[in-house]
């Protein structure tokens, strides 16, 4: 790891916030340290190689997507963490303020959730109408601010996307959405259709108990 991003880590503060990274925050900055070989990385290369190609997302290519997809992020009108430097094991960004939208979710008034659903389903529109997905849209993934939501974690996103990739999207966030308090209220603004909401329960129950380990999601999986 390059010195520099060595230094900001031996005084930083680690974070509970990446699946499979190390994450630190240090005052207005935030590390983000890759894993070599993660089992999400696994899974993000067989759904490339459903669509044709041959590949493994190392470290490397998942830092190269992060870079890049923030970037086609911006120019569909949603915000992303500003990238200040990267190296061949860590990216570090800016900080931003804000709670996640599984946090958000589950606090929020039912009105805000629906009008959070409304803002990523245009979101996610422009994205695949620029043939572009994220992969990992799951609600943890957003930060919600107020009127401001950033997109974040994006290293095993596609500038160069599929129908079946657009639908993964929708129904990742469908179905991380379901495990929260206000899952009802957020799809009545996402819309996201019948085959996406049935779909979205087994993939829901996926990432709550393989993914997150987290009993309260299953619980609010089954209230939804």
């Amino acid at each position: 790891m390059e010195k520099e991003i060595r230094e900001l880590i031996d005084d930083a503060k680690p974070v509970d916030e990446g699946l499979t990274n190390k994450v630190y925050f240090k005052e207005d900055k935030v590390i983000k340290v890759y894993s070599r070989y993660p089992a999400t990385s696994i899974y993000a290369s067989v759904l490339r190689l459903l669509k044709g190609d041959i590949c493994y997302l190392d470290r490397q290519t998942r830092i190269e997507n992060e870079v890049e997809m923030k970037e086609k992020v911006r120019k569909t009108g949603l915000n992303a963490k500003e990238v200040i430097s990267t190296g061949k094991e860590a990216i570090v960004f800016e900080k931003v303020e804000g709670e996640s939208g599984y946090e958000y979710l589950n606090s929020s008034k039912s009105e805000e959730a629906e009008k959070l659903g409304r803002k990523l389903r245009k979101f996610m529109e422009k994205l695949h109408e620029n043939d572009s997905a994220l992969i990992d849209a799951r609600i943890s993934n957003f930060l919600v601010d107020e009127e401001t939501i950033y997109s974040i974690d994006h290293e095993y996103s596609s500038t160069e996307s599929t129908k079946m990739f657009a639908f993964l999207d929708k129904a990742t966030l469908t179905a991380t959405a379901r495990q929260t308090e206000n899952y009802e209220s957020f799809v009545e603004g996402l819309r996201p259709g019948i085959i996406v909401r049935l779909s979205s329960l087994g993939l829901s129950l996926l990432h709550a108990t393989v993914l997150e380990h987290d009993m309260k999601r299953v619980m609010n999986i089954f209230r939804s």
